[in-house]
């Protein structure tokens, strides 16, 4: 049985691999959609972020498992059932008004569709439908930035989640297209006027109080530069640097790098176990040499907020542009996060976005690039506790923890289950996790 990072090849190994597919069977789009049904039916709140066609929530998602499974377990059938998901995502997508362009909407869609199409070979006129409308859209955003100059934005126009950084991850793997390359070139050039700082040294790409969530507005009444992989500037840090490492490059791009992982480095904080990242970093602190409370301490240890996302974008950085002391940074964040006690770092839930199976994934990229011995031990430690949350009873085998403390059995790959089978796979096979450069990992 082929393994990575140091993970041991025996009955427990085989137990990870088996339990991962125990999940994809699972997660059949029928299962799928009467849990759906069932959960709109009881109004329950659990499925509101549900979208048929989404990459999130929803059935793109579930055709990137499909895609993973056929790489691991060819000729099984797998590439019929993502199939059959990315037929229902189609579906959704035609039923959409205006859909978003980045992975929140066509770039996801777009993602599953290359992922399933063992290297082009399948689904052509999808693929060249879905990317026109990405191209086209793309351009007119960029372009729209780089002529309005906006100063101050909402997270939207940029993150990962679904904005800018996410549609040009999408497009990064697209560049012998010319049209692609064109269209990320563009979007290049927005993320590097957006990281560009004002005489007071606010980045354009700042959050104003008008466009602060609620529970950061009581925390940074004159706006703040979000600092979550998800939602803020580490997800652009990541894009800007991979797109330097593989040789596509706009005027101003390493210097935006430079900007924004200096940011982060200002932006570090500490506690007990080592160094880490806070949620945000509140706008004017840096001339008033102040912290706020929210900014003094680490934020969990997760994907979407906190130090594991942010010291993957500083370690791609670094490998962009050299600079070991980003590297050196990544580092000593992830060792702290592995020397704090399984409660401090504030990921009960076992999935993706916010629990043990986002950091496990961070965990295994730095593995694969040959980080340390730490990371192997530290990624057997994480799959075992991801192997303890395991609940065959519930319905998709593993459940969502809510931060109301309650349990929901959700399918999705950012929050569900579908999200813990492909880190188990990653956890448990040889296979390349080219899934996970949705997450701006690679």
């Amino acid at each position: 049985m082929p393994h990575v990072g140091g993970l041991p090849c025996d009955a427990g190994l085989l137990n990870t691999l088996a339990i991962a597919f125990d999940i994809s069977r699972r997660l059949t789009s029928n299962a799928v959609e009467a849990a759906v049904a069932e959960a709109r039916q009881a109004d329950d709140a659990r499925f509101v972020g549900w979208r048929a066609a989404g990459l999130w929530g929803g059935y793109s998602g579930l055709a990137v498992l499909a895609a993973t499974l056929d790489d691991v377990e060819p000729g099984s059938g797998w590439d019929a059932v993502g199939l059959a998901h990315l037929r229902r995502a189609v579906r959704g997508m035609e039923e959409e008004h205006s859909p978003a362009v980045g992975l929140t909407g066509l770039a996801g869609l777009a993602t599953a569709a290359s992922l399933l199409s063992r290297r082009g070979e399948r689904y052509d006129t999808l693929s060249r439908t879905l990317e026109n409308a990405i191209v086209e859209r793309v351009e007119h955003v960029s372009n729209g930035v780089l002529r309005s100059r906006p100063h101050g934005v909402p997270v939207v126009l940029f993150d990962v989640i679904a904005g800018l950084a996410g549609g040009g991850r999408y497009l990064l793997g697209r560049t012998k297209s010319a049209s692609c390359r064109g269209a990320l070139e563009s979007l290049l050039r927005a993320l590097v006027y957006l990281s560009e700082e004002d005489a007071e040294a606010a980045p354009h790409w700042h959050t104003p109080f008008s466009h602060s969530t609620d529970n950061l507005r009581g925390f940074y009444p004159e706006g703040h530069v979000n600092l979550g992989m998800a939602h803020g500037i580490p997800g652009p840090l990541a894009l800007l640097s991979l797109s330097t490492s593989q040789g596509v490059e706009v005027a101003g791009q390493r210097d935006a790098i430079v900007r924004i992982a200096d940011r982060l480095v200002q932006a570090r904080c500490s506690d007990d176990w080592g160094v880490g990242f806070p949620v945000a970093s509140a706008l004017k602190r840096a001339s008033r040499g102040e912290r706020t409370r929210a900014d003094s301490q680490p934020a969990r240890s997760a994907w979407c907020y906190g130090p594991p996302g942010v010291a993957r974008a500083l370690w791609l950085a670094g490998v962009a542009l050299g600079r070991s002391e980003y590297r050196d940074l990544a580092l000593a964040a992830m060792t702290a996060v592995f020397e704090r006690p399984i409660r401090n770092r504030r990921i009960d839930s076992p999935t993706l976005c916010h629990g043990v199976a986002g950091l496990l994934q961070i965990t295994l990229r730095f593995v694969r690039d040959g980080a340390g011995e730490v990371f192997s031990s530290a990624a057997q430690e994480l799959t075992a506790q991801l192997l303890d949350a395991h609940e065959p009873e519930s319905r998709f085998g593993y459940r969502d923890l809510q931060p109301s403390g309650r349990r929901t059995d959700n399918p999705g790959l950012l929050e569900g289950a579908a999200g813990v089978a492909l880190v188990l796979l990653a956890a448990s096979t040889s296979a390349e996790p080219i899934w996970d450069r949705i997450l701006m990992l690679s």
